[in-house]
């Protein structure tokens, strides 16, 4: 969950880059010299109590996008109005008590989604501020997240010939910032899924091409299965 408590980039999609249907391959490529991290080292301390989950989450994940993280912190029945997780560019948070322990990795990941979005991909034009903004962060025009927001979202709202269908889940309809982070779990831990979306749907495709070019270059996970109805939604990826 991105919230108002954080700091919240194409300007076409690249031509060279986006594949029709008819052209794209439904065969898994991974690529060879992609590595697993061994342990992602951030600025951040992690909390004993989050190291192997975080661990865990960040293994699949390109280490030098998170160097934004500064810090990490865990409550546990004392924050019960807080949502169970948030994260912006610096700042992780989650309610360990709120999260069951089959999807805390997942919903870990989710929130590193944000601390890239927000962090990672972030521009350094500041003569040309974009017309996205989150309250009164602005985006440049170089900020790489921008590629990703424009394919569905306009600086204001969802985009007029946007559908349901479009977005890899229900929250992702929420806003921009949720469908870069549940676009960005689904990839990792559901990349046959989200592959087999991209098929159907050219926003969807536009979307993994996104992550695979942009984030992963070129990296594809052969991950989690293909639901047998691809045109049913799920409210929430990492309860998947």
């Amino acid at each position: 969950m991105n919230t108002s408590f954080t700091s919240r980039f194409f300007i076409s999609i690249v031509t060279g880059i986006i594949l029709s249907v008819n052209s794209y391959t439904a065969q898994i490529a991974i690529s060879q010299n992609f590595i697993p991290n061994a342990i992602c080292t951030v600025p951040a301390n992690i909390p004993s109590k989050l190291q192997e989950i975080f661990n865990e989450a960040t293994k699949n994940i390109p280490c030098e996008l998170l160097q934004s993280l500064e810090r990490v912190e865990i409550f546990e029945n004392e924050a019960k109005n807080m949502p169970r997780a948030m994260a912006n560019a610096r700042i992780l948070k989650v309610r360990k008590d709120a999260i069951s322990d089959p999807e805390i990795v997942s919903v870990i990941i989710h929130e590193l989604g944000h601390v890239i979005d927000l962090g990672g991909l972030t521009g350094t034009d500041f003569q040309n501020i974009s017309d996205f903004h989150d309250g009164a962060l602005e985006f440049y025009e170089d900020d790489l997240s921008l590629l990703f927001y424009k394919i569905s979202w306009t600086p204001r709202s969802v985009k007029a010939d946007s559908q349901t269908l479009d977005f890899v889940s229900g929250y992702a309809k929420y806003d921009m910032f949720e469908d870069f982070a549940e676009s960005f779990v689904l990839y990792i831990n559901h990349g046959k899924y989200f592959k087999a979306l991209a098929l159907e749907n050219k926003k969807l495709r536009n979307k993994y091409v996104f992550f695979k070019y942009y984030v992963f270059k070129g990296k594809e996970f052969n991950t989690g299965s293909i639901p047998e109805n691809l045109f049913v939604r799920n409210w929430d990826i990492t309860r998947l």
